[in-house]
């Protein structure tokens, strides 16, 4: 949560003064990530024999795992484990190594098994879009560009989208506080700042 209220106020940072944050990190140089990548891709690293077990036997997992799982819309083929592979061997490459490890197979099989994941549509997984990020946006796209709304008519398109008052009122009074917006004292006019 704080991570967002952060990331909320550097945006509101950057619409209202028209310019970005200082950096807290200076960005490495393009020209060194272009002979860095060059370099990377000079290596070809090999997979070694006594990792064709380990790759087979986690490979034989993921289809077990794949076919027990009801939840698993996803179908684990042997171009998962072609996925792996290339992906192992891209790791050791960004390592400049010679050979594959064992460390480098763990982590490809995890790139995978989150990039699955990320493609079931489970209410209990990932983040969710708080309803006042929903209702931020209802809010944003009922302005079409005027610097200002009826704060009725944002209440009850808001309300016409199954949010509550007590919610809109949270979203209002939220934004308000990161100066995105300004409402009146008599609450009849949303301002965007």
């Amino acid at each position: 949560k704080q991570w967002y209220q952060r990331r909320v106020a550097i945006t509101a940072g950057v619409h209202q003064h028209s310019t970005h944050p200082p950096r807290e990190v200076d960005p490495l140089d393009p020209d060194l990530m272009k002979r860095y990548i060059t370099a990377c891709k000079q290596k070809v690293p090999v997979i070694p024999e006594s990792l064709t077990e380990y790759i087979v036997s986690t490979y034989v997992e993921l289809r077990k795992n794949a076919r027990e799982d009801p939840r698993n819309a996803t179908f684990t083929s042997a171009r998962n484990l072609l996925a792996v592979l290339r992906l192992s061997t891209a790791l050791a490459r960004l390592r400049f190594a010679d050979v594959v490890e064992k460390e480098d197979i763990d982590e490809a099989n995890r790139l995978m098994e989150m990039s699955k994941t990320s493609l079931v549509d489970d209410d209990s997984k990932g983040p969710k879009a708080r309803p006042l990020d929903m209702i931020y946006s209802i809010i944003r796209s009922l302005s079409s560009g005027s610097d200002s709304i009826r704060y009725d008519d944002a209440r009850q398109r808001c309300i016409a989208k199954g949010f509550n008052n007590n919610q809109f009122t949270e979203c209002v009074e939220e934004y308000e506080r990161l100066n995105v917006w300004a409402v009146n004292t008599a609450r009849t006019k949303i301002t965007f700042i």
